[in-house]
């Protein structure tokens, strides 16, 4: 056995576990195969992570029954590690009771923080594009952009809200947020007039990213990071995003890459990933990884389009489900051979407790009139409790947000990922098949993970998935 990782807080927390008679399987269970035939076994719930042998791993199924000449062939040591870990666990257990119980204890702690350290801010819901697949297409009354006044207003609500002994971390989002640059220019000049400690990123089609924007992203905004999303080459490209100001969106986005790569600042690439364009994808991944092989800063992922991906599609249209999916699968592939993977994607050694931003008490979204809310991509009115004012607009939204769960949608009470996932019934990507999604990001993560572990290099940490800091013991 290869211990790749483990959670000594969370195995503290539940050693209650002596004098078993009768094993099961734990629930959470989830099996890859490596590249050198090895099998990586994780527990979703406790986050052991370990490599074994195919004689001993293929015995061990979720929420099965170990034979007794299987367990009689394990050594001491394996049947301590597994019984530790929670691989096994005793046969009367209700391992879903005790990980709602976990989840509701570490969340009621965590929410005792009121100070924020993330803001994800829609300078405005309008657009420059009008991509076929938007998610935010029809789902707003009104273009909104966000005016001086409600910037400031903005500004201010950081600076009583922040913790100043810590670095904090603006989101600009939208709609297109460059088509506010002035709203983005006013917090950030207010922010470092207050010597706020801060630095951001942002999430835009790249379109108005020419040299001057990304000098000032990289001066006035401290960004850190710039995010953009290609749906082809050339003119698979920009049919898909319909820019309305030209049809040679993509030249324009080309260019604009290389200025942010030039400048320093991170350059994410998304591939968005539908049932029609993988070979126009794959020509893209190969024209970077030509351009960009070795450059620290430049990095890509590949996404399914939604559409393609929800319940109804691999229930409907499972070869177009699956067409997708095997799409994606090779992309990333790809790109992780070339060492190029924005490994920010995946899980990250240790324990997250919460894998989503709107689960998080210490981060909100800021709407373009300055209303609060938790999920950048459920921003409207329905789900805004507050202003940037201090007003409470709605306490039974806020308490949705901000008081966990003791239960959890029927349909994922039997999922090995449920540790993995958000608990909010009303998550927009509630359609997706979610197992299929949240599975090929853990796929990848495990494969990486034991090969780092082999070749000695540092485990995945990143800036904003930083492992809980409590301790238990």
């Amino acid at each position: 056995m290869i211990v790749i990782s483990s959670e000594p807080r969370i195995v503290n927390l539940l050693s209650g576990q002596t004098d078993i008679k009768d094993y099961k399987f734990s629930p959470y269970i989830y099996k890859v195969e490596a590249d050198d035939g090895s099998i990586i076994v994780c527990n979703t719930f406790t986050r052991f992570v370990c490599a074994l042998n195919q004689d001993i791993a293929k015995h061990i199924e979720p929420d099965g029954y170990p034979s007794k000449f299987w367990l009689d062939s394990l050594s001491q040591k394996h049947l301590e590690e597994f019984v530790k870990n929670r691989i096994l666990i005793d046969a009367s257990a209700d391992e879903l009771k005790t990980y709602l119980e976990t989840y509701t204890l570490f969340d009621s702690i965590l929410n005792n923080n009121t100070s924020l350290d993330r803001y994800n801010i829609l300078t405005s819901t309008g657009c420059n594009a009008r991509c076929y697949y938007c998610f935010e297409d029809g789902y707003y009354p009104r273009v909104e952009h966000m005016s001086m006044e409600t910037a400031d207003k903005v500004a201010d609500y950081i600076l009583r809200s922040h913790d100043p002994s810590k670095k904090i971390y603006l989101r600009w989002f939208g709609g297109e947020p460059l088509v506010n640059i002035r709203a983005i220019d006013r917090i950030s000049a207010i922010l470092n007039k207050n010597n706020v400690d801060y630095f951001s990123t942002m999430s835009t089609n790249g379109l108005l990213c020419n040299s001057g924007v990304v000098e000032k992203a990289k001066t006035l905004w401290r960004m850190s990071k710039v995010r953009i999303t290609l749906d082809g080459w050339g003119e698979e490209h920009d049919t898909r995003k319909r820019f309305v100001s030209t049809k040679d969106g993509f030249s324009i986005i080309m260019r604009n890459i290389d200025y942010i790569v030039k400048s320093g600042m991170i350059m994410i690439v998304r591939l968005s990933v539908d049932r029609n364009n993988h070979d126009s994808l794959m020509k893209l991944t190969e024209y970077f990884i030509d351009k960009y092989s070795g450059c620290d800063n430049f990095k890509m992922y590949a996404h399914c389009l939604h559409d393609d991906v929800t319940e109804t599609s691999f229930k409907e249209h499972p070869e177009v489900f699956s067409a997708v999916n095997d799409s994606c699968d090779r992309l990333t592939k790809r790109i992780m051979e070339a060492k190029m993977y924005d490994y920010e994607r995946l899980q990250p050694d240790g324990f997250r407790m919460y894998l989503c931003a709107a689960q998080e008490p210490t981060k909100i979204s800021i709407t373009p009139s300055g209303k609060i809310c938790k999920c950048e991509c459920l921003s409207n009115d329905e789900v805004s409790w507050g202003t940037v004012d201090g007003e409470m607009l709605d306490e039974k939204i806020f308490n949705y947000w901000h008081k966990g769960f003791n239960e959890c949608r029927e349909k994922c009470k039997g999922c090995f990922m449920l540790p993995l996932c958000t608990p909010f019934s009303i998550c927009p990507l509630r359609h997706l098949h979610c197992k299929s999604r949240f599975e090929k990001m853990l796929k990848f993560n495990l494969i990486e993970r034991y090969r780092r572990k082999l070749c000695n290099e540092e485990p995945m940490l990143f800036i904003d998935c930083i492992p809980m800091n409590i301790d238990f013991d």
